[in-house]
């Protein structure tokens, strides 16, 4: 199947409406913004993600598919990046450099695609940021829509990764089903045998099914999401790095049948390898709780499969986190990063666990002084619609030295 994607590598573009509404806000000058668009800061882990981790991705693909991969860059761009670039491109000929100053069309989308399909029939153009990537299996999932009978749509991979990029590894690797997210969303365009040119009406990715018929597939893992500290999204926001990893590692965990090394392969030597803990297995909660002994220190990850019976809502489950010195704890709560204080003694530090009906796995992570220690952990049915419940297993996680 022909494949087109595109990829806008930190364009600079003061002059669009599209700067004006979302940067010129942001900062005081365009100038400004360029210093800020172009740092080594910004710049260093995008290239890194792309050189190292995407564009080899898209290279395993190309095996199988044709595949024109078009990086759009600003002639504005530091030299030493654009030496990067054409480094790429000679690494990889699925990549095709584009300079936004020039006019000549020669490596818009359209004309790209015309030369794979010799200007007819369908192909998929897709698109992907800079700081993340596809597997090599999004091109295979994509590829069974890729027909004239589908000409006009577009197509959400819905199902995908996310994590913490923190300059060297992956860390606090979540799932994520996101329709309609920017992310490999593709339009199924070309011309038909009658000769017609067909393609999706433009449209922000938000409102893709308000304008046209999308379809949404999230049977596997299609993306990883790349958060990290100084990306455009976070810009203004107030400590926009801490909200980002509340908000990541709040998300369930990654399905225990996806295998990551195989799904993204040139993420192996990226991902924080770990190691598991059993704290207990296959434990009945009573409605007044059921407490846990262990010893914990510092940066603390638990994974929790628990079993949760009809009538139980999102909060209908706490677990309760103690402390040796747990009037410490009380009295400075904002020491204790990822835990929440209740105004309830006999609660005191805690988490909610996402308490759907089912059984559901999560994966909580939180933050202590150095000379803190949990002792025990205690798990809690609570409010209106609190029931017995079972925790099959809980695990410490912890990080292993590279």
């Amino acid at each position: 199947m022909v494949f087109v994607g595109a990829t806008r590598f930190s364009l600079f573009q003061p002059n669009s409406a599209a700067w004006r509404t979302s940067q010129a806000g942001r900062f005081n000058s365009p100038d400004e913004y360029r210093k800020f668009l172009f740092s080594d800061e910004r710049l260093a882990p995008r290239m890194k993600i792309l050189g190292e981790i995407s564009m080899p991705l898209i290279s395993k693909a190309a095996e199988h598919h044709k595949i024109r991969h078009i990086i759009q860059y600003s002639p504005e761009l530091p030299q030493k990046y654009q030496a990067r670039l054409q480094d790429l491109a000679a690494a990889y000929p699925f990549i095709v450099l584009s300079d936004i100053s020039d006019k000549s069309g020669a490596t818009h989308p359209y004309t790209v695609a015309d030369a794979l399909t010799n200007g007819s029939g369908p192909y998929a153009l897709y698109r992907l940021d800079d700081d993340d990537f596809l597997s090599p299996d999004y091109f295979d999932q994509t590829s069974r829509y890729v027909s004239e009978e589908f000409l006009g749509f577009r197509v959400s991979l819905a199902a995908g990764a996310t994590g913490i990029y923190n300059g060297q590894h992956f860390e606090t690797l979540r799932y994520v089903h996101r329709p309609n997210i920017a992310i490999g969303l593709a339009s199924i365009q070309g011309r038909n045998k009658a000769g017609d040119f067909i393609a999706p009406p433009a449209s922000s990715h938000h409102h893709s099914d308000r304008v046209g018929p999308v379809i949404v597939d999230a049977q596997k893992c299609a993306y990883f999401w790349t958060r990290h500290e100084g990306q455009d999204t976070d810009v203004g926001r107030n400590n926009p790095f801490d909200t980002v990893r509340t908000e990541v590692s709040r998300l369930m965990p990654i399905p225990e049948e996806w295998d990551m090394a195989a799904l993204f392969p040139s993420l192996d030597g990226y991902i924080t390898k770990r190691t598991a803990t059993d704290l207990g297995t296959n434990i009945s909660i009573p409605m007044e709780g059921y407490e846990i002994s262990c010893t914990l220190k510092g940066s603390i990850s638990l994974q929790i499969d628990a079993t949760f019976p009809d009538g139980m809502t999102a909060t209908s489950t706490l677990v309760s986190v103690r402390f040796k010195d747990q009037e410490h704890a009380l009295a400075h709560p904002e020491q204790y990063q990822g835990l929440v204080a209740s105004p309830a003694p006999h609660i005191g530090m805690f988490r909610y666990l996402i308490s759907y009906p089912g059984r559901r796995s999560s994966e909580i992570e939180f933050e202590i002084p150095e000379s803190a220690e949990v002792t025990s952990l205690k798990f809690m049915p609570f409010g209106a619609d609190a029931r017995p419940f079972t925790v099959n297993s809980v695990k410490s996680l912890q990080t292993v030295e590279s």
